[in-house]
C-alpha cells in the first residue's frame, strides 16, 4: 500500500519495492523516498542511470499490465549492484572525512566568513587567523 510505513523487520528492498513500483507525481521525491531504508541503514543508495529505460519500463508495465515482477525484480537487483559499485568508487575517490575540519567546523566557518565579509588581503587574513591560534 502506497503511503504505508514497511515494518520494521522488514528488508530495505522489501521497502524499497513497495515505494518504487507506484504512479511517480514527481520523480526526484520518489527516488528520495525510495532510498531512504537504504540511507538509514547506511547503504548504499540505488540509482537507475546505467538501465535502458526500455528495460526499465517493460519491467514497470509487466508489474502493472501482467502483475508478474520477475523482470522488474532482476532489473532492480542489476540496477542496485551498479549503484552499489559506483557509490564505492565515489565514496573511495572523496577519501575520508578530516577529523580536524570535523571538530572545528563551526570555528572554521566563521573564521572564513570574517575574513571573506572583511575582504581581508593576505597579510591581515594571516593576522587575523592567527589570533585564532
Amino acid at each position: 500500500m502506497f503511503g504505508a510505513k514497511p515494518a520494521q523487520s522488514e528488508t530495505p528492498v522489501r521497502a524499497r519495492g513497495q515505494a518504487g513500483v507506484h504512479p511517480e507525481v514527481n520523480k526526484r521525491v520518489s527516488r528520495l523516498s525510495a532510498n531512504i531504508p537504504f540511507i538509514k541503514l547506511n547503504l548504499s543508495p540505488l540509482s537507475f542511470i546505467d538501465v535502458p529505460r526500455t528495460l526499465y519500463m517493460d519491467a514497470v508495465l509487466g508489474v502493472y499490465e501482467l502483475n508478474k515482477i520477475d523482470l522488474l525484480r532482476d532489473v532492480f537487483i542489476w540496477a542496485y549492484e551498479q549503484s552499489a559499485v559506483r557509490y564505492a568508487a565515489v565514496r573511495q575517490s572523496l577519501g575520508e572525512p578530516d577529523p580536524f575540519r570535523f571538530k572545528h567546523k563551526a570555528a572554521l566557518r566563521q573564521i572564513v566568513g570574517e575574513v571573506v565579509r572583511g575582504r581581508m588581503d593576505r597579510k591581515a587574513a594571516a593576522a587575523y587567523i592567527s589570533t585564532w591560534v
